[in-house]
């Protein structure tokens, strides 16, 4: 069975039925767990899903990468057994660690470069460019595992005012607790204006960030980039339009 689900206004088909076992029966790890690319696509790693879709490995896995080294007082059988375990949650941190970079270039980098890099410092470009071509740290995928949230801030340009008054626009991907790809924004700027509000986007009080969310990576194995696009250039447009220069705008319908 397949459902329809909406994404910033935009609908997208998924598959509803799932099948999974429980975390004490270790899989051996092999290559086919990594995560391939196809245009437009993303594909999500058996262990990535079933991550987000089955509580009780969700539990081990956690359980898992609490330890530093195995507990004690486990027989031969057990400690083989935990080990097993521990390949694979580690394997899953660095796979997740991956798709969350992978998201962030394809769905934010993506409409950062089509709707206001022409108005951008050069170096603000050049740390663009550093962050599409980076690979993933050690530290990065740690970052990324404690808060399942992948995201950059750069510095807007603003006619009118001094460069030490630009405001910054941050932009992140994180994975809610019940698994939902929620994408996120906020201008984080020194003088009071109103919030942007994009079509379709919500505005969080608690965290000060506007968000939407819709497509889940529980039961997803083969996900969809396209929804998660036009809700990142719905915002940005909004951004654009509220933050670029006059100057850098007609570059950008020039180069668009």
């Amino acid at each position: 069975m397949r459902e329809t689900v909406l994404f910033g206004g935009h609908k997208l088909d998924r598959p509803t039925n799932a099948n999974h076992s429980n975390f004490n029966a270790p899989t051996v790890w092999d290559k086919s767990n990594h995560m391939e690319r196809n245009v437009g696509r993303i594909a999500v790693s058996k262990n990535t899903e079933r991550y987000f879709s089955d509580p009780s490995y969700r539990a081990a896995v956690n359980d898992c990468l609490d330890y530093v080294v195995a507990p004690r007082g486990l027989s031969s059988d057990d400690l083989r057994t935990w080990l097993n375990r521990a390949v694979e949650a580690h394997h899953l941190r660095n796979d997740f660690g991956s798709l969350m970079q992978k998201l962030y270039k394809e769905v934010w980098l993506t409409g950062i470069k089509q709707h206001i890099r022409p108005s951008l410092s050069p170096s603000v470009c050049r740390y663009l460019d550093s962050v599409a071509g980076s690979a993933v740290s050690e530290k990065l995928i740690d970052d990324i595992w404690e808060t399942h949230t992948h995201g950059q801030q750069i510095s807007l340009p603003v006619l009118r005012l001094r460069k030490s008054t630009f405001p910054n626009l941050r932009t992140s991907i994180l994975i809610d607790q019940e698994g939902s790809i929620v994408l996120t924004f906020e201008v984080i700027r020194p003088f009071q204006i109103k919030r942007l509000r994009p079509s379709g986007w919500r505005y969080s009080e608690t965290s000060g960030h506007e968000y939407i969310s819709g497509i889940r990576l529980a039961h997803t194995r083969d996900l969809e980039l396209e929804p998660l696009r036009q809700a990142a250039s719905v915002a940005l447009k909004v951004v654009a339009e509220a933050y670029v220069p006059e100057q850098a705008k007609h570059a950008l319908e020039a180069s668009g």
